[in-house]
């Protein structure tokens, strides 16, 4: 599949999106998707100088193959580097107040599917409010 505009910041939310998808019903070609859309971020961090793929995108892919991979240990690392990853890229004069960056929205998805399967996280942040983490009302 390749994405509509060919663009590489396109292309990598385009295949975070697919390896989403693909991860939701179980397809079998997740990973290979996962892999395309880890280099597709550091393709559009080269060619368009964002950081958001390299950044938020790519570290959402890094802790989906984790999930998906079952292992608590590698599952942890990833969250860790992600929110890492998030908290630099939103932690800037000119994002700091931007309201997207109060949540990481991409790494609570991934990480409402890892409680789901069993895997919890050892992390408290608000960047994952637990009441929708562990779906508390």
């Amino acid at each position: 599949m390749t994405s509509r505009t060919g663009q590489p910041v396109d292309q990598c939310l385009y295949l975070w999106a697919d390896a989403w998808q693909r991860a939701w019903t179980g397809d079998p070609a997740t990973e290979t998707v996962i892999v395309d859309g880890i280099e597709a971020a550091v393709d559009a961090q080269s060619a368009a100088g964002d950081d958001y793929p390299l950044t938020i995108a790519y570290s959402a892919l890094c802790l989906l193959d984790a999930v998906l991979r079952g292992d608590p240990a590698e599952f942890e690392t990833a969250l860790i580097e992600g929110l890492e990853f998030h908290r630099r890229f939103w932690d800037t004069p000119q994002r700091c107040l931007d309201p997207e960056g109060f949540i990481a929205w991409p790494l609570l998805a991934v990480s409402c599917l890892a409680v789901d399967r069993g895997l919890r996280p050892g992390v408290v942040t608000g960047y994952l409010p637990v009441g929708l983490l562990h779906r508390v009302a």
